[in-house]
């Protein structure tokens, strides 16, 4: 009876895990897109002739020295992506085109990542996280027990794709036949 409740247990105990981890290829996402901001591109610089100045000419007009590539900054903002955990949910996270990490995270675990372009999360349980922007709250990303894609930039949420998990079948375990001993 001991071998009996121990097969089970494991065969529950791997059938919730599978539940959580797994997801099925087949399933059609619901899709809800935000749509990217139009960030208005620089207007192209018209190049023209190169107008040569001596060193005594920059000295006396200081505000009109040329900007050349090592006195040009290239600013590369830098955006923290926290979460906070308020149940068990599997994440995975990819930093800028990068996989960082894939885990099964606890109620009451947070963890904090930093990229220069952008986040891309899949996770399940969505309701129970809780995601902060440079510090700032973002809009709820699902509800609980849903599975999640997500794309969040320096602006925020670009893109969310959400879907319920596939419920599991759970798999037929034949009837035990034993012996009962009349000794």
């Amino acid at each position: 009876m001991k071998e009996i409740l121990l097969g089970l247990g494991t065969l529950l105990v791997m059938a919730l895990l599978f539940y959580f981890v797994a997801r099925s290829p087949e399933e059609e996402p619901q899709t809800e897109s935000i749509p990217a901001q139009n960030e208005s591109a620089p207007p192209p610089v018209a190049s023209g002739p190169v107008q040569e100045i001596s060193i005594a000419q920059m000295a006396a007009n200081p505000a009109q020295q040329p900007q050349t590539d090592s006195t040009v900054a290239v600013k590369q903002v830098e955006v923290t992506l926290e979460a906070r955990f308020k149940d068990r949910v599997w994440l995975a996270i990819t930093i800028d085109d990068s996989l960082k990490t894939d885990s099964i995270y606890r109620a009451g675990m947070a963890e904090t990542w930093r990229a220069k372009k952008n986040f891309r999360l899949s996770m399940g349980n969505a309701g129970a996280v809780t995601l902060l922007l440079n510090g700032k709250e973002l809009e709820k990303i699902g509800l609980v027990g849903q599975v999640a894609d997500v794309v969040i930039t320096p602006a925020g949420v670009m893109e969310k794709r959400l879907r319920l998990p596939q419920r599991q079948k759970t798999p037929e375990i034949p009837p035990v036949r034993t012996r009962l001993n009349n000794h």
